[in-house]
């Protein structure tokens, strides 16, 4: 069985006000599965990064969030990546989700990915509650 080994390219931003994260997952399968994924961040930013790891026939075909987290916003990306931002002093656990779905020699399948993000210390992010509560309102009515 083909499977989509999950590669993180951790995010540097050249600006002080963030650092890096750390991700742990798994592969995806495409077949209705559901995996875990953790994101460690000390700045309230993560960004994650889907890339083939195998050789074959698949293509990714979409990513989309399908939950936003309760204490920021999350956000996909033309190139199958998804950023996370927490509101500003927010340290904590987080959750939100993403769907991935890849056309595998002519069948399309999709994983579901439930995303736990740990803050460590109060985010620095400039996301206010306000915004991020405008945002999520606009991804919604982006989705209908």
């Amino acid at each position: 069985m083909r499977t989509l080994i999950l590669v993180i390219m951790l995010t540097f931003i050249s600006s002080n006000a963030y650092s890096a994260c750390s991700v742990h997952g798994s592969s995806l399968n495409f077949s209705g599965d559901e995996i875990d994924l953790t994101e460690e961040t000390d700045s309230g930013f993560c960004s994650v990064d889907f890339r083939l790891g195998s050789r074959g026939n698949i293509m990714l075909t979409s990513l989309t969030v399908k939950s936003q987290p309760k204490n920021g916003f999350a956000k996909t990306t033309d190139d199958f990546s998804f950023n996370y931002w927490a509101v500003r002093g927010f340290s904590g656990e987080d959750h939100f989700s993403v769907e991935i779905c890849a056309n595998r020699n002519g069948a399309v399948g999709c994983t579901l990915e439930n995303a736990k993000v740990n803050v460590s210390q109060p985010s620095k992010t400039d996301l206010t509650p306000e915004v991020a509560a405008r945002l999520k309102g606009q991804a919604t009515k982006k989705k209908q």
